[in-house]
């Protein structure tokens, strides 16, 4: 029997193809007959007198190590080393100053954007990430979703990069651990993080920032399923457009927080708060209230927790 491989048929690496032989078509006890690969095409020699009536050919697949060698698609066969169209077991490298850019559904093992190079994603299609994603160079990411997708522990390594690197959407569905790390800038998520399954970790040499884009539109988290898990330190950024300065009505997103993770980004006014409390011949001034009933109150205490769903005026 002689298989004639060519293209994304010649899925499997030349001395690894076996041809299975099966009575049943079931094939997890089928007999495994080696070949002989040659020229894009593999023999097998088998006696099928034996009454075995099913066969198929199976191997294991190839990964390759490509190279860009152009700016280009991700889909276009010139843009690789290797004429091809990268898989979910090839491990790709962007090289300066190509901008590859992502115009199809793609998949990759790991994926390393030289310095110098740039990875484009402007149009809503995913990328799928099996293994780890080295971020040397520069992304260009305003659409689409990137997805990490790996059975093993998986790193984002922003290669110490003081620069911010700026995501659209991310879904996490691993089977272990994805690690955000190795960047004095801040990974910038401007759409929606979607945590299907595994972990989450924002490692100590890094930051992540919620990042919101207007009054209407950023970064958001996504309904967190039962055992998913996040690690380290979120920042969540919000939009305030400007306006006549007075009160804003402000709440968070969060639990287990307190009114003094506020403070340190806004002066406010209160008896024994941080920044002091505003008095003059006519009394003192709290500029921090809450809404009950018909009425403002005073907020007297700074450790005042944020409840989610619930909101002060400042």
């Amino acid at each position: 029997v002689t298989f004639k491989l060519s293209g994304a048929e010649d899925f499997g690496a030349s001395a690894e193809y076996r041809l299975l032989v099966d009575d049943d078509g079931n094939f997890s006890d089928a007999s495994v007959i080696p070949g002989s690969y040659s020229g894009g095409e593999v023999s097998f020699t088998h006696d099928f007198t034996s009454g075995q009536q099913f066969f198929t050919l199976a191997g294991l697949t190839q990964q390759l190590d490509i190279e860009s060698i152009t700016s280009g698609p991700w889909n276009d066969e010139g843009t690789w080393d290797c004429t091809c169209i990268p898989t979910a077991s090839d491990n790709v490298t962007i090289l300066a100053p190509d901008d590859v850019n992502v115009d199809v559904d793609a998949f990759v093992n790991n994926l390393i954007v030289e310095s110098g190079g740039t990875l484009t994603m402007d149009a809503d299609f995913d990328l799928e990430i099996y293994g780890h994603f080295s971020i040397e160079g520069a992304l260009a990411v305003t659409d689409g979703e990137i997805s990490f997708m790996g059975s093993s522990f998986q790193s984002v390594d922003g290669d110490g990069q003081t620069t911010d690197l700026e995501f659209n959407n991310i879904e996490i569905d691993s089977d272990d651990e994805v690690a955000f790390e190795n960047l004095d800038g801040n990974y910038i998520l401007n759409g929606l993080l979607t945590p299907t399954d595994g972990e989450m970790t924002i490692e100590s040499d890094a930051g992540f920032i919620v990042n919101s884009t207007s009054a209407t539109a950023g970064g958001r988290i996504g309904p967190i399923p039962g055992g998913f898990n996040f690690g380290g330190d979120y920042t969540v950024r919000r939009f305030i457009p400007g306006g006549t300065a007075g009160y804003r009505d402000l709440c968070s997103p969060v639990t287990g927080a307190n009114l003094t993770d506020w403070d340190a980004d806004l002066e406010i006014s209160g008896p024994g708060f941080p920044d002091g409390e505003a008095c003059g011949p006519e009394g003192c001034y709290n500029s921090c209230k809450y809404y009950q009933g018909t009425s403002f109150f005073d907020v007297t205490d700074i450790n005042a927790d944020l409840t989610n769903g619930e909101g002060f005026y400042i």
